[in-house]
Formats: structure tokens, sequence, C-alpha cells
């Protein structure tokens, strides 16, 4: 949900910078139009200076024909260009409004992987956050990863490594038949060729001889306790 927020934040900036210098009437501040504007005043000027007396008309035709020359070699000197119109800017606008939002919600549809659980829906998240803690403990099951292996089994009871790492927390406190209990609860939910099967028979047999009983005798755990 948050990631979706953040595309449409995205989106919406995205857009209007790109919508709005489009809807403004665009102003031509190109050199060319600048030097047209000069000569533009010069020409009213020499009409001035002939109402002040100070050219004659033969003098202010002269300089007429001059500027007149400047002004025809600044245009065709100006590179060519094509002006957009107002109709041309307007479909670009309705375009980029239409297109580029369904552009961004199919990227987030293939990137954001809306249809798949969050951390807060899915149990493998929670016990693989636990194992991690675990880890970090040097293999103590500390009170922090007993709580996240707590939840990845009320989203699973069936979650394997949240009760492996369960049933070590109650053998780290002497509790071995209990632990032992659990991790045979694992195996008998288990495949026979599970990748944790050959790992947790190895935690019966050393627990059991830890606590001096048959592993045997310990019937497996059908009940995950939270």
């Amino acid at each position: 949900m948050i990631l979706m927020l953040v595309f449409l934040v995205l989106t919406l900036g995205v857009t209007a910078g790109l919508v709005l210098p489009l809807l403004r009437k665009k102003q031509d501040h190109s050199p060319e139009k600048r030097d047209i504007a000069v000569y533009r005043e010069q020409l009213a000027e020499v009409d001035n200076d002939i109402a002040r007396g100070l050219l004659t008309k033969s003098q202010a035709e002269a300089i007429r024909t001059e500027i007149h020359r400047r002004m025809l070699a600044v245009v065709e000197a100006a590179p060519a260009s094509t002006p957009v119109s107002r109709r041309t800017r307007k479909t670009i606008v309705v375009l980029i409004a239409v297109l580029l939002p369904v552009l961004t919600f199919m990227l987030y549809i293939m990137l954001g992987s809306p249809d798949l659980p969050g951390r807060a829906n899915n149990a493998a998240a929670w016990s693989k956050t636990g194992e991690s803690i675990v880890l970090a403990h040097n293999g103590v099951v500390v009170i922090e990863a007993l709580e996240d292996f707590n939840k990845a089994l009320k989203l699973d009871p069936r979650d394997a490594r949240a009760r492996f790492y369960t049933g070590l927390a109650e053998a780290q406190i002497n509790n071995f038949k209990k632990a032992i209990s659990i991790w045979k609860g694992v195996l008998k939910d288990s495949a026979a060729d599970a990748p944790w099967a050959a790992m947790i028979k190895d935690h019966i047999k050393v627990y059991a001889q830890k606590g001096g009983f048959d592993p045997a005798s310990i019937a497996p755990s059908i009940k995950i306790e939270n």
C-alpha cells in the first residue's frame, strides 16, 4: 500500500512537471527576436528624428534601408523552426496525462508485486527474521527471536523453521523433552527427504542424551503453543 502511494505521488509530480509548461503561453526569448525588437525601436527613432528636424527625408530613407537590410539578415540567419500550435500542445497534454499514469501503474504491477503478501501476513518472513536474530546471537534463541517465531506460527502453525527454533529455545532452558516433542512433530509433518530432517534428528539424539532418556518415549507435539 505504501509503495502504491509513493508511485501515485511521483506520478502526479512528474505529470504536473511535464504538463504545466505546455499549458503556459510560450514566449519567444530567442536572440533573433530580441534583435528584431531593437531594429524596430531604431525605425521608430528615425521617425522621431525626422519630426525633430535632425534628419532629412533622404537621410532617413537611407537609414531605414540599412535597418531593413539588417532585419532581413537576422531573419535569414535564424534557424528554421516549426511553431507548435495550441491544439497540438493540448493533444500532447492529454497524452501525457493519460499515458503516464497508465505506464506507471503497469510498472507498479510488474515491480511492486501488490499480489504478494507483506511481512504482516507472511509466516516465512517472520521466521526468517527470527532466524537472523538467532544467528546474530551465536545460536541463542533470545526473546526477540522467539517473538518473531511465535508470530510466524500464528500465521502458519506448520512453519518448520519457526517450530525448530521454538524447540531449540526449550532445549536451551533444559526442557529437553518438550524440545524433542516439538522436533518430532516437525518430522511427522515433513517429507522424509526434507532438507532439515537430518539436522532435527541429530538434535533429537544429542538432547536426548543430555536428558538421559530414550527419545522414542517422547510423543510428537501435535499442537503448537504460542
